[in-house]
């Protein structure tokens, strides 16, 4: 029976957050509204402990996979050496829900290996994990050793030495990790000494290195903070501080040729940096701001274009708007020229706080991504939480998203964990890193008096909760549809002629008419919704709807006439009020006619069964009930209605 239209209801339903608090380490409670990036099968950002341990974490690189999506690999500064320090070795195989590993990496015979700082890690398409430490040879000096292992963490090789190192400082470390680049697999590290910054490469995944030469101008400088990335055609870029007559600058090295020659300057562009060398200091440790770049690797329309975030003070040459912002550049020459810089971070000058220890990563989508720590939360600007922020837009706007769900005030370390004996010391870096689906930020705290590691998952797929129903089979005396059954969802773009911009497949369930969609193509924008069904009349949404990438979306058809584009759906019940597909479409012409009601008499005539597209109600049998449904569009000249 077919009942009366409802009032137009807005039919939109936004992804709605609840507020939450938590204690911190100074025991206040923090309110504040939830990130809009969530974990698959919870309302919410999860952090999880790395590695539960007494020990210390600090410092904390992360690398993926270049083509398993579920396996990244970390490491940290730990404090389990006798004496000293040594590395730890941390993995995941399920996109970082669960990590295993160890706090100190052991030779092939089981023994520590002693290291001691500046951890940093890789993974080769082969599963060879390759990590890049401090560490002493005995010739006098701090070197630069490379182990890798080949069975998951469990042993590493005993240090290699990279030649050439004199006495080396914050070494960083990549892979070429683009397949369709001439120099894939190739491993690259970068470092300080006083002469300058350094560099080393190796062809045969970390088994041996070239000579480590200087890439840098040739004035006996220490530039220290090296960042280095590859491009998607076998460029290497490293980056470096450089101060000067006090003005900061980013130092800047290309390589078209996986490293043999260089180009480099200290005078790339100029920062205002918040301290000398991108440093400050904070609750009496040492902080950092330093620059880091990235390069897009996704084949999308920014394909190649390099990136750099920094942080910087309120300024004539700078957007920042208090004494610690981060900013970020782009380069669309392989960083022979810069555009204008961008503030990263919202939070404003009307209410001033610290953004340190930037990392950044572009994603396989080439959205840019900036990791840090920020005192936004806490008026007193003493205490830290973490955030992301995300720019779908090679970086002229970007979301922020808060990462963990306690704040933490960092202080110095213990007087028998000092790194290099240095109080006021607590590492240099925290890690971000992507894969298909997903970025994992990897930070260190003590919120419970320890440095230890963190991490959280932000997904990249775009999820949406679509609610419809197809007229034929719902059963309106159990308020239910009389089976499961399939629907394709495609998203048009809001602008003539709407193109499609992606599409998924998924179930809708029989009691609560939901299909649980996932897009793994879109940016957030405005999109038309379109719901094809094998033998309904698509309907589209009554106006582009506001979809946010990697967030969990929602829109549902069956509230109202007015949610579907010309209410171009049938009431299907009154008590609740129901609204569905009109169903009898057989022929794939977008109108329920005369000709789908051939089609479905003759099957009728031949006992056609089973899951058949002329079964309309889904009870496995054509017969005159399926041809009613045919009939009535016919008679009522049903069309698909698109704008």
């Amino acid at each position: 029976m077919i009942k009366s239209l409802l009032l137009l209801f807005p039919a939109l339903q936004l992804l709605a957050f609840t507020s939450w608090s938590f204690l911190t380490n100074s025991d206040k409670e923090l309110s504040f509204n939830p990130p809009f990036l969530q974990m698959s099968g919870s309302p919410f950002l999860q952090e999880v402990m790395v590695y539960p341990s007494a020990e210390l974490q600090a410092e904390t690189p992360l690398a993926a996979h270049p083509t398993d999506k579920n396996v990244f690999a970390a490491s940290a500064i730990t404090g389990v050496y006798p004496g000293g320090y040594t590395s730890g070795f941390y993995r995941t195989t399920n996109g970082g829900t669960s990590w295993t590993g160890t706090n100190a990496i052991k030779n092939l015979s089981g023994g520590i290996i002693t290291t001691i700082g500046d951890p940093q890690i890789v993974i080769s398409n082969e599963y060879r994990y390759i990590m890049a430490y401090l560490a002493s040879s005995g010739a006098g000096g701090l070197k630069v050793a490379i182990s890798y292992s080949t069975n998951n963490g469990a042993n590493f090789t005993s240090p290699y030495f990279v030649p050439g190192v004199d006495t080396a400082d914050k070494v960083v470390m990549s892979i070429d990790d683009y397949p369709q680049s001439p120099n894939f697999g190739r491993c690259y590290i970068a470092y300080s000494e006083k002469g300058g910054t350094y560099f080393s490469y190796s062809t045969n995944s970390g088994t041996t290195w070239s000579s480590a030469r200087r890439i840098c101008p040739t004035n006996r400088y220490s530039r220290v903070g090296a960042s280095i990335a590859t491009g998607p055609f076998g460029e290497v870029y490293v980056s470096w501080p450089y101060y000067q007559s006090s003005s900061d600058y980013l130092g800047f090295a290309k390589s078209t040729d996986g490293g043999i020659s260089w180009d480099s300057t200290d005078f790339s562009f100029q920062a205002s940096a918040s301290g000398p060398g991108f440093r400050m200091n904070l609750n009496l440790v040492k902080l950092n701001g330093l620059p880091v770049i990235g390069v897009d690797k996704s084949g999308g329309p920014r394909h190649g274009t390099i990136y750099a975030s920094f942080i910087e003070k309120k300024s004539a040459i700078s957007p920042a708007l208090d004494t610690c912002d981060i900013i970020l550049r782009s380069s669309t020459d392989g960083g022979t020229t810069w555009g204008s810089k961008v503030r990263v971070n919202s939070s404003s000058s009307a209410s001033k706080s610290y953004q340190l220890f930037n990392q950044l990563n572009i994603d396989k989508s080439g959205n840019v991504n900036v990791f840090y720590i920020d005192t936004r939360d806490t008026p007193t600007n003493d205490s830290f939480t973490v955030y992301m922020s995300r720019s779908m837009d090679g970086g002229a706007n970007f979301i922020d998203t808060r990462a963990s769900n306690h704040k933490f005030k960092l202080k110095q370390l213990p007087t028998n964990q000092r790194l290099f004996g240095v109080p006021s010391y607590i590492g240099s870096y925290i890690g971000l890193a992507s894969s298909s689906d997903k970025i994992i930020g990897l930070w260190y705290d003590n919120v419970d008096e320890q440095y230890r590691a963190y991490s959280v998952v932000y997904p990249l797929s775009t999820n949406l909760s679509l609610k419809s129903i197809p007229q034929g089979i719902y059963d309106d005396s159990s308020n239910r549809l009389k089976k499961r059954d399939s629907a394709t969802v495609v998203l048009h773009s809001s602008q003539p002629p709407y193109e499609i911009v992606d599409s998924a497949f998924a179930i809708i369930d029989s009691s609560n008419f939901t299909a649980a969609l996932n897009f793994s193509n879109i940016s957030s924008g405005d999109y038309f919704i379109e719901v094809k069904h094998k033998n309904s009349i698509s309907v589209w949404s009554n106006a582009a709807v506001s979809i946010i990438s990697g967030g969990n979306n929602s829109y549902d058809f069956t509230l109202a006439a007015g949610s579907s584009y010309g209410s171009n759906v049938i009431q299907l019940d009154s008590d609740p009020v129901r609204f569905g597909m009109y169903s009898g479409e057989v022929n794939s012409d977008n109108a329920i006619d005369v000709t789908d009601v051939s089609i479905i008499e003759n099957d009728a005539f031949n006992y056609a069964s089973g899951n058949v597209i002329t079964d309309i109600n889904g009870d496995n049998f054509v017969d005159v009930t399926d041809i009613a449904f045919a009939d009535f569009g016919s008679e009522n000249f049903v069309l698909m209605i698109s704008p």
